[in-house]
Parts: structure tokens; sequence; C-alpha cells
């Protein structure tokens, strides 16, 4: 399962660059819109996926569960079958870009095969859960896990039906759509408000300085100093090395002054070794394509599959190519050693010019930048969560997918706030690098139940493709995405008006009433719903404030904090646990039998499990129960490092 998500993101990252090998022409261009709709049901798997993968962590094995599997064994495992041999062929068609009329009668045979046996787990599941409660924490997990299989397999077979279509309408409007592509992004390019961005004047000043600043050195360079006269070598270098992260850490300076250098300096050692044959000699050229066929071949593998050392190989390469291409003027290593010092000494000066302009601009440390960020993504996890007790479904949805991009860019600048990577740490007290990535984690999780609830509480939808935008809209977009958004427009309830059993008032949202879902309109009418709301969105407020609190903290002292009470945190019984959820539970059941006898729902067979309301309302508690343990503990990892 952790697999899946991998999986798809190669073919997330290779989506854009796709474009340019092929310009989105002829067969190419259709695979390529076929796998911007696969990585669209991607995203879409990888959270259903999820669920089945929480809930067999969680499950203990016992009370029903054998009655429950039993019941639908033979029927999950057929669909399984169907749906994998469905996905392996619709995967097929993307690859070579081309559905024919055998594909496409195939596609449907199978598509029609996984709805039947779909059908089919659904009547079997209705038989199991006839004589159960209509909720329970016994078989929550096994409701959970049986749910997050369908919704796979649903996900599968939209992608099946739209896959026939998406490819007849990329093929008859290829023209249209290249030049609508082409036009977009000229547009972009020259777009006032792109170019006015905050976030895209910082990277156009911080790559922009340090080329101008060199290019005037060598503009008045003298001839006899270290410098050539007019040499495009150090700007040139630079716009090479352009970074469209702005406030690059020390860290990956370095990384481009090694790349840099060294690229300069083994091509030298390598030429040494070609030069000891005479030109005329067969020996020469044998070495000198073995050593060069070497050389890019191991730093191109350093480039493609090293995490950290990824940039330095791209650099060796890159800045290898052109020493290595040495002309044969005689038996003797003739290379010019003065010149080329020359060269590593103006590389390395540009590098160093540049480090020193960043770190004026920097207007905040990579520890910094690392704690606002995820003061932003608590903040967003805290709304959307609200959202849901709200009723504002879409709006939720939105802060899931900028939660998600925001815990991404919080984990880079984890990567970077290392206490390890100062040079000179001055007075603060090292960065509690370990805790900051230990709540990431639990925020990870958080996030991923948000995701159930985004599944599970909407109605399901099938999985369009977007429209495709330019890289410079979408790099602006992507920036965006990863800041705070306020709840603007919505109605904020009178904090005296809030907190039950006991609690302080919390910030809550005026909750949706005859437009909320019908789902969310049965589970507002249970007395218990308020008690989890408060108890949730009170433990992420006293947890949340906390954490930001210990992670700013870089002062040997007392840790004071106007919205941080660890006394009050340290006191918090039941951290990690969802009050009353057997009390919500068993307001359900009584809810659901009244509307059963009363003639106003009927429990009867559907279509798919993923259209059974049992198993949605379950899903959801549980995701509710499983947000709280993870983000809870965020406040005992809080306590343990709370030594000031």
């Amino acid at each position: 399962m952790d697999a899946i998500k991998g999986a798809f993101d190669r073919v997330e990252e290779s989506l854009n660059g796709a474009w340019f090998e092929h310009f989105d022409a002829g067969q190419k261009g259709v695979a390529r819109e076929l796998f911007r709709l696969f990585n669209g049901v991607g995203r879409k798997v990888q959270n259903v996926v999820k669920i089945s993968k929480a809930a067999m962590l969680r499950e203990e094995f016992g009370g029903n569960h054998d009655k429950f599997a039993a019941g639908m064994k033979a029927e999950t495992k057929e669909l399984n079958e169907s749906v994998a041999t469905l996905f392996q062929l619709i995967c097929t068609c993307c690859k070579d870009g081309h559905i024919d009329s055998e594909e496409k009668r195939k596609i449907t045979e199978l598509t029609s095969d996984v709805k039947d046996k779909q059908a089919k787990l659904a009547k079997a599941y209705s038989e199991t859960m006839k004589d159960q409660k209509f909720v329970s924490d016994d078989l929550a997990n096994e409701n959970a896990f049986l749910y997050g299989f369908c919704a796979y397999a649903r996900a599968v077979t939209d992608f099946a039906e739209e896959l026939p279509r998406t490819a007849e309408e990329k093929s008859a409007n290829q023209c249209c759509a290249f030049l609508k592509s082409l036009g977009s992004t000229f547009t972009d390019l020259f777009s006032l408000d792109l170019l006015m961005d905050k976030e895209h004047l910082k990277f156009a000043i911080v790559n922009f300085l340090p080329v101008f600043v060199t290019f005037l050195i060598a503009m008045f360079a003298k001839q006899s100093g270290l410098f050539v006269p007019y040499s495009a070598l150090m700007p040139g270098t630079l716009a090479l090395i352009i970074t469209s992260t702005y406030g690059s850490t020390f860290k990956g300076n370095i990384e481009r002054l090694i790349g840099i250098v060294l690229g300069n300096i083994i091509p030298v050692l390598v030429l040494a070794i070609v030069f000891s044959f005479p030109c005329a000699s067969w020996m020469r050229t044998a070495t000198q394509v073995v050593l060069v066929w070497l050389y890019f071949f191991l730093f191109s593998y350093v480039y493609y599959a090293s995490v950290t050392w990824s940039f330095v190989g791209c650099a060796l390469c890159g800045f290898g190519a052109y020493p290595l291409m040495q002309a044969c003027t005689g038996g003797e290593f003739s290379y010019d050693m003065h010149g080329h010092y020359q060269t590593i000494a103006q590389v390395t000066v540009a590098v160093l010019v540049r480090m020193l302009i960043e770190t004026v601009l920097l207007d905040k440390a990579p520890r910094d930048l690392a704690v606002k960020q995820l003061e932003d993504l608590l903040d967003t996890i805290q709304n959307s969560y609200m959202l849901f007790f709200a009723g504002k479904y879409d709006q939720m949805s939105e802060n899931h997918a900028k939660a998600r991009d925001m815990l991404n860019a919080a984990r880079a600048l984890h990567a970077e706030s290392s206490p390890a990577l100062e040079v000179v740490p001055g007075p603060r007290l090292p960065f509690k690098h370990t805790l900051y990535g230990q709540v990431l984690d639990n925020l990870d999780t958080g996030i991923s139940q948000l995701g159930v609830l985004v599944i599970t509480a909407k109605e399901w939808k099938t999985e369009k493709i977007e429209t495709e935008k330019s890289s410079a809209r979408q790099a602006a977009e992507s920036h965006q995405q990863t800041q705070l958004t306020d709840l603007e427009g919505l109605d904020v309830m009178d904090p005296s008006a809030t907190g039950t059993g006991g609690r302080s008032a919390v910030k809550k949202i005026v909750h949706e009433t005859s437009n909320a879902p019908y789902i969310h309109r049965i589970m507002e009418k249970q007395r218990s719903f308020q008690s989890l709301e408060d108890d949730m969105l009170d433990t992420f407020s006293k947890v949340f404030e906390v954490v930001k609190a210990i992670l700013k903290h870089d002062q040997e002292q007392k840790l004071e904090s106007s919205g941080a009470d660890i006394e009050g945190l340290a006191n918090l019984e039941g951290m990690r646990t969802l009050d009353d959820v057997n009390t919500f539970y068993k307001d359900i059941n009584e809810y659901m039998d009244v509307m059963e006898r009363e003639g106003s729902m009927d429990r009867g067979v559907v279509d798919t499990v993923v259209g059974s309301l049992q198993a949605r309302l379950t899903v959801l508690v549980s995701a509710l129960t499983a947000a709280t343990a993870a983000l809870g503990e965020v406040g005992v990892l809080c306590l343990k490092d709370a030594i000031y």
C-alpha cells in the first residue's frame, strides 16, 4: 500500500516534462492526456487505500470479525481479481495512447463484470450486516476496510468508463488543444498578476542580482587579475543554477559549489590519463571512449538515484561535458592549467556572490520558515475539521487539498532546518528538529483521515480530467496552496455559546441545516454530535497552541506564550481518545431504528458498498477517532519536549 503512492508520484513528476518530448502531438499526446487522467484517479486511489490500511492496523480480529469476513470472503476475492484485470488493461491503454475497437470491447466487458461483482458484494454485505447494529465499534474497522476496497474498485470502473471518451476527445481536438496550450503559455508569460506576484518578485530578485553583480565584475575586471575581462563565465554559470526556491539553504549552495568545482576538476584527471597515449594510438581512442562513458554513466546514475547528491551529479555531468571535449594537440598533456584554475576560481567566486546576496536578502532562517509553515498547516487542519462539523464539505475538500500541499512544503523545510546544517548557530537554542519531524508524521495521519472524511461524507463523483495550465500558472497556484486561507465569508459562533461537558469554549463555525448533505443532517440530529465536535476542537486547539510555542522557543528561559497552556494540556484527560463515541453510536442506532419502523429509511441492498449509508457513517466515526488519536499524540510529544 505504501508503494502505491510512490508509483503515482513518479507519474505526476514526469507529466509536465513529457509535454516537451512530443509537444502533445499524435499518439504520444493522447497517451499523456490519458496519464493525466490516470494521475487524477491515482490521487483518489491513494486516499481510499489509506482507509483500508488504517483499518488493518487498528483491527484486533475479535468480536464479530470472523462472521463478517466469512459472509463476504468469496465475493471480495472475486471482485479483487476482476478489478486487477481491468486496471492492468486500462494501464496498458494509457501506455500506448491508442484504444482500438477490440480494447474498447474488452474494457466494456470487464467494467460490466466489475459492476456486477460490486453489486454482488453489496448484497452479501447487506445480508451480513442485517442482524448487526447499524453502526458499532465492534465492526468499525471491518466496515472501513471494506469501504476502502470498494471505493478503490469504484474509482477503477470510473476510470475505465472515462478513458475511451478522453482518448477520443484528445484525438479529435489535438490541433486546437496545442494552439490553446501555446496561447495560455505566452499569455501567462506576460501576465501582470503573475509577474507582480510577491513570491515571483522574490524569485526574480534573488536570481537576478548575483548574475548582474558578476556581470559587472567581468565588465570592469583587469587583464592581469583573477578575472577574465568581458567573460560570460560567471554570470552564465549562475544562470544555469537558478533555483525556484526562494531562500535556499547554505547546504544547497554548498552542493552547487561542489558540483561546479568537481565538474571542472575531475575532467582534468580523466584527460591526464587519455593524454598519456599518442594521438594516433588506438589505445587512446579506446581509453577516452571508456572513461568518458563511465564518467557520464556514473554521475547520471547519481543524478537519478541519489536523494542527497542528485544536484551534484547533475552539475558534474553538465559542467564536465565541455572540459572533456579536449582536442589532441600532441602526445603530451597540454591542457591549459592556468586557465583551468582561473575558471575554477571564477565559478567559486560566482557561487560565493550568490550565497552572500541570498543571505542578505533572506528575511528568515530555515527554522523560522519551517515553524511558520507548520503554524499555517495546523490552522488549516483545524479549520478543515471545523468545516466538517459545520457541514460545509466542499470547502473542507478544498482545505484538505491545501493541507496536503502544505505538509509537503513543511517536509521540505524539515530537511533544510536541521541544526547540523547551521554554519554559525548563534545564541539561539538548537531547533527541535526531531520533534518537528514527529509532529509532521502525526499530522500526516490527521490529514489522511481528513481525506477519508472528504471521500465518505460527500456523494461519490467521477474523477474528471482537469484543464491543463501553463507551468508559470501552476507554480503560482502551487505556492498559493501552501499559504493559509482565512475562513472568509463564514459565520463563526459566539465563543460563549460553545463548549460542553465542562470543556472550554472553542471557535466553531455556524452549522448548515437545510443545505447540508443528508448524511450530515443525520449526524447533526444526534445530541452527542456536539460533544464529539467540542472534544475534537478543544483538543486540537490546546495541542496546536502548545506545539507552536515549543517549536518557536529558542532561549534558555521559561516558555511563556499567551496562547499555550502547557499545564492545562498536561492535565487534559483522554487527549488521544474521542469522548462520547459510544454514545454517538447508540444515538445513531436508536435514530435509525425509529426511521426503519416509520418506513423513512430502508437498509436494503445498494449497488455498491460505497453508497451504503451504514458503511459511510461507520467510516466517518472511525476517521474522527483515528484523527483524534494521531493529533492527540502530538500533545504527548510536546509534553516530553517541554523542558522549559
